[in-house]
């Protein structure tokens, strides 16, 4: 009886650690070469990196802050300021590969001197549009990241924590622009030459 139970306590051990996955995602690495600026890539590909992390969890923040009754908006806030950081080590770069800097008005559209975010922010919210990451992908670049995210989180005019609709809008935009991230982040990976 003893032993039975040991062979039944060891054969379901094993066919647990049997379903564990082992093909976990590993970690980005930079293309290592003795090229002259294998520094500032380095730099630029981590920062990207960071970036589409920060995305990541923004894009689950908004999903969670829309799914409490309460609208508690701390933990949305802070993790927008965090990818606002991340975004900050990427803003305004000059080198790259083309394609990954065209995606920077996607991110922020900025200086928004004429509030061309909020009066399409405000349109947007406004309409009966269940809005999706490839609709808002379609959009005005002012609706599509980070600023589109700030408007919703501080704006007077923003329904957020009053509107479903608004705060999925939210969710669309935010899983938007972790697209637009990993755009940014697997063309730094891929293509060096054009430093």
């Amino acid at each position: 009886m003893k032993n039975t139970l040991l062979v039944s306590a060891i054969a379901s051990a094993l066919s647990l650690v049997g379903c564990q996955s082992t093909t976990g995602t590993t970690p980005a690495k930079p293309e290592s070469t003795s090229h002259i600026s294998q520094n500032v890539y380095e730099v630029e590909f981590n920062a990207a990196q960071a970036f589409l992390a920060q995305t990541g969890k923004l894009e689950q923040s908004f999903a969670d802050y829309c799914a409490l009754e309460t609208k508690e908006d701390t933990q949305v806030i802070q993790q927008w300021h965090q990818t606002m950081l991340a975004w900050m080590a990427l803003q305004g770069q000059e080198r790259g590969p083309a394609t990954a800097l065209e995606q920077s008005w996607n991110v922020q559209f900025w200086p928004d001197k004429k509030n061309t975010t909020g009066r399409k922010m405000s349109t947007l919210t406004k309409s009966a549009q269940t809005w999706s990451a490839e609709a808002i992908s379609t959009q005005s670049v002012t609706v599509q990241g980070l600023g589109a995210l700030e408007w919703l989180l501080y704006d007077q005019a923003s329904t957020l924590s009053s509107n479903s609709n608004t705060c999925a809008t939210g969710v669309a935009i935010a899983e938007n622009l972790d697209n637009k991230a990993q755009i940014i982040a697997d063309l730094g990976q891929k293509t060096r030459g054009s430093r």
